[in-house]
């Protein structure tokens, strides 16, 4: 589980696998690892608003920055929150390489930003975390030129 200030992540899921909780996971533009599933509970109060960015690991980042893979209004403190997003060429834009997800929460309540980020690469890599927990991301094919 990953807690922070505001929020308490009950489970971050690509597949079958909880990578909240285990740290090890596969995501790919086929199914089923292309899906990001979020479980979610605010902690201390309720959320005016939340949203999810999706940024190459080098680029700018930070609220309303990069492509916008989810968002919701009005979210009650002490009840859980579920939603899912894609894992696809149009939200991970930049093919293969490291990302950047930036989980964002505002408090009700002051106004205040929570953060948290997350890690993925896309492409035949691995990202390793500095505790050593292995974090592994798979696509089968390159991703799609939208130019």
């Amino acid at each position: 589980m990953l807690e922070t200030p505001l929020v308490r992540y009950d489970s971050i899921k690509i597949g079958t696998i909880d990578v909240a909780l285990s740290s090890e996971g596969r995501v790919s533009f086929n199914a089923p690892y292309n899906r990001v599933d979020i479980r979610f509970t605010p902690t201390n109060c309720s959320l005016s608003y939340y949203e999810v960015r999706i940024t190459g690991v080098n680029d700018p980042y930070d609220i309303e920055v990069g492509n916008l893979a989810y968002w919701n209004t009005n979210i009650a403190a002490n009840a859980t929150h579920s939603f899912s997003f894609p894992v696809n060429s149009t939200l991970f834009d930049a093919g293969d390489g490291t990302y950047r997800v930036s989980l964002y929460a505002k408090s009700a309540v002051d106004g205040s930003w929570d953060v948290a980020y997350l890690l993925f690469t896309v492409g035949n890599e691995q990202f390793v975390p500095a505790d050593a927990d292995g974090f592994e991301v798979l696509t089968t094919r390159t991703a799609p030129n939208n130019n």
